[in-house]
């Protein structure tokens, strides 16, 4: 429908354009401009016989044009999104509650302990072993719900540029937490440990081979009624527009 329209747009301008300078000769012939004498009535008659039918014969040269140079358009859209879509990586996310009888032995070594706080500050340590890990979640148990949230890329191609930004509400201007990148079939593993009686949001953002950047976020959503916490899935790849 648009390619119709488009299409008849530009042949309205055409024609207008067409007509607007028939319109322009005509009134000029009015003004007392010398011209030469041998003109005739038959002269005139053929040049406007000849006008419109050249005018006419340029609107199917015109519109192969427009047409090829939508066609090109649209394969190189085309082209580009099969391109992107054959690297794009995509996470999932598997978030354990870490229960106050775990042992070092029963909890891996993360990569990285993170505490939001109620502020939507951060808390943040990298820890040595995993009892140095099971330990951080253990001194922010009262005020926190203390997670094992591990991240795995099961998508069709390496990540870079890879952050997470934890937060109380869905800000992208929080505090960053950047990882290595990750391959295809890769994981990240941290400690996360999310303020009790709070709806959480992680937002993760990351980037491609080709250098597109997407997003992805899951939730952590407290219900005060029955005092529980649901724990959202985590989203499908959206691709973010460069700013």
């Amino acid at each position: 429908m648009k390619k119709v329209l488009k299409t008849v747009h530009w042949l309205y301008l055409y024609t207008a354009v067409v007509l607007l300078i028939a319109l322009l000769v005509n009134l000029v012939m009015y003004l007392p401009i010398p011209t030469l004498s041998t003109l005739t009535s038959g002269d005139w008659l053929s040049f406007w016989g000849s006008y419109p039918g050249g005018a006419i014969g340029c609107i199917p040269a015109i519109a192969a044009l427009h047409h090829s140079q939508s066609e090109a358009k649209r394969l190189h859209e085309e082209t580009a999104e099969a391109q992107r879509c054959s690297v794009m990586p995509m996470f999932t996310v598997d978030l354990t509650l870490v229960p106050p009888s775990s042992t070092n032995e029963e909890v891996e070594l993360c990569s990285e302990c993170i505490a939001l706080n109620p502020d939507g500050t951060l808390t943040r340590k990298t820890p040595l072993s995993s009892l140095q890990s099971l330990t951080f979640m253990f001194n922010h148990r009262q005020s926190h719900l203390p997670y094992l949230c591990c991240l795995k890329n099961i998508g069709l191609g390496p990540v870079s540029d890879f952050y997470i930004i934890p937060s109380t509400c869905a800000d992208p201007q929080g505090p960053k937490v950047p990882f290595d990148p990750c391959g295809i079939g890769g994981g990240i593993c941290f400690a996360l440990c999310l303020p009790r009686k709070t709806t959480s949001i992680v937002l993760l953002f990351f980037s491609d081979i080709l250098g597109n950047k997407y997003s992805q976020s899951f939730k952590l959503v407290y219900t005060a009624s029955d005092d529980t916490y649901r724990h959202i899935p985590i989203s499908v790849p959206t691709l973010v527009k460069p700013e």
